[in-house]
């Protein structure tokens, strides 16, 4: 889970070094300024993080339950649920 964190906190600072370093010559002085491409990367960043998180779950449960069906096996000789007569 630490990695997940981690990555999480890397992409999260990427997007606002990404949008702060592009200086396209905008009219700054209008009294609204919306800024598209930053909110853009921004999704975009934060989409991936969201889709590689989901895979790193899912893979881990995957592994914790074919650990768990291989422990639930039943003993040797006891694999029907017949008695012997």
């Amino acid at each position: 889970m630490e990695l997940s964190l981690v990555a999480l906190l890397c992409f999260s600072n990427l997007a606002s070094v990404l949008a702060s370093t592009m200086d396209d010559g905008k009219d700054f002085d209008d009294p609204f300024h919306y800024d598209y491409e930053s909110v853009r990367i921004g999704g975009l960043v934060f989409a991936a993080v969201l889709f590689f998180l989901g895979i790193f779950i899912i893979i881990m449960l995957w592994g914790n339950q074919s650990r768990s069906i291989l422990s639930v096996s039943p003993p040797i000789g006891e694999s029907s649920g017949m008695t012997k007569t």
